[in-house]
């Protein structure tokens, strides 16, 4: 029973991250713009591997398809229900888009900027 009990102990009690992430896909057709709100659950170790998970995840997210335009609107990574902050260094943050843009099929690639970036620019 012990042994059951400690098992159990170590399973839960590693580190919970989520995301709460906004998107617009945009119809060609229509031209009709719809948010999409989605809820993601990443099981990543570390800290820096959570993170490199959201980018990995925005830059999907802003690039699924070839025929319909879709945007990475904003997100909030979570750690155990705290906000974390997406504190990836320039570098680290290429890397991911320059590995996104290359298995990804979209030909008009977006890639992720923080958003103090964007506003910066």
């Amino acid at each position: 029973m012990k042994k059951l009990l400690f098992l159990f102990i170590i399973v839960s009690c590693g580190d919970k991250y989520t995301a709460e992430m906004e998107y617009t896909i945009t119809f060609p057709l229509t031209n009709n713009i719809k948010l999409q709100k989605e809820d993601y659950k990443f099981n990543s170790k570390t800290d820096r591997a959570a993170k490199i998970e959201f980018v990995t995840t925005a830059n999907i997210l802003s690039n699924l398809s070839k025929e319909i335009e879709t945007s990475f609107v904003s997100g909030t990574l979570r750690k155990n229900g705290k906000i974390l902050e997406i504190d990836l260094d320039q570098k680290t943050i290429d890397s991911i888009n320059d590995r996104s843009k290359r298995t990804l099929p979209n030909v008009n690639f977006k890639p992720f900027q923080i958003a103090s970036d964007v506003t910066a620019k």
